[in-house]
């Protein structure tokens, strides 16, 4: 079978104006993968942002699964339409892209692969199951605490976790309520995971894919995010961003991602 295809949908634009594809999460998704021993396949949507019914099923089959990594794309919405706006005329939308992930996530449901969405793709989950994204109150960036539902703590994505979890976040949009989906673990904001019932799809808010130390440089951090994007900008300065042992905590946080890409190697 084709390995665990890694979908990024990270579309940014430079100061000079031009699109910068991908970003540090999807990197850290391939270090975590690479540190446990598995493979993932890396596909770039923005250099094929629109994909047709036949493409989607063509990318989706014989995979032993897919992940849908962060962006910046989704917005909220009162109502059922994929909303987009335009990088630049002529090029990428993110109605482009948006369609095409909600055609993959189709495609896994319908094929049988399973399916973990990160952020945005949980999102994006969320708007393919009828419900809203929300612009929430405040900006989650940063380690914030979750708990398991008991659902959640009876799901095999969270195998080997307490019910009361701290995990790295980098969103201001969310779900705070669902009628057609599992939810596994939530907060005070919004849902922090769930699951398509009836099939091994998956959405989850925090980020599982971020890891303490990319490249030996700290640049896979929150910290280092924070200090890259003028984050205080946003939030304020803050101090407490990332635990001291940022070691156990990114490995901690890491979890939901391994049990997901070892069920779909067969491992669990």
């Amino acid at each position: 079978m084709k390995p665990i295809l890694l979908m990024d949908s990270a579309i940014q634009r430079t100061i000079l104006g031009r699109l910068k594809t991908g970003n540090f999460a999807e990197k850290n998704a391939l270090r975590v993968a690479r540190n446990a021993g598995m493979r993932l396949e890396r596909f770039l949507l923005v250099e094929q942002p629109q994909l047709g019914r036949k493409e989607a099923r063509r990318i989706v089959e014989g995979r032993k699964g897919v992940i849908i990594g962060g962006s910046g794309l989704v917005h909220p919405s009162n109502d059922g339409e994929i909303l987009g706006f335009a990088f630049s005329k002529g090029m990428v939308t993110s109605g482009m892209v948006n369609a095409s992930v909600l055609r993959v996530i189709k495609e896994c449901c319908s094929q049988g692969v399973p399916l973990l969405g990160i952020c945005y793709g949980h999102q994006m989950l969320g708007r393919f199951a009828g419900e809203k994204i929300a612009e929430l109150p405040e900006y989650e960036f940063g380690f914030n605490s979750i708990k398991l539902t008991e659902k959640g703590k009876g799901d095999a994505l969270f195998s080997g976790l307490p019910e009361e979890i701290q995990v790295p976040e980098y969103h201001s949009l969310g779900l705070v309520s669902s009628k057609s989906l599992e939810v596994l673990a939530s907060n005070e904001l919004c849902i922090q995971a769930m699951k398509l019932p009836g099939y091994g799809v998956y959405g989850v808010q925090f980020h599982p894919d971020f890891h303490w130390d990319f490249d030996g440089k700290g640049t896979g951090t929150l910290q280092h995010q924070y200090k890259v994007e003028k984050m205080w900008k946003v939030i304020g300065k803050r101090a407490d961003i990332e635990p001291a042992d940022k070691i156990h905590a990114y490995g901690l946080s890491n979890i939901p991602l391994l049990n997901f890409m070892r069920s779909c190697e067969g491992q669990d």
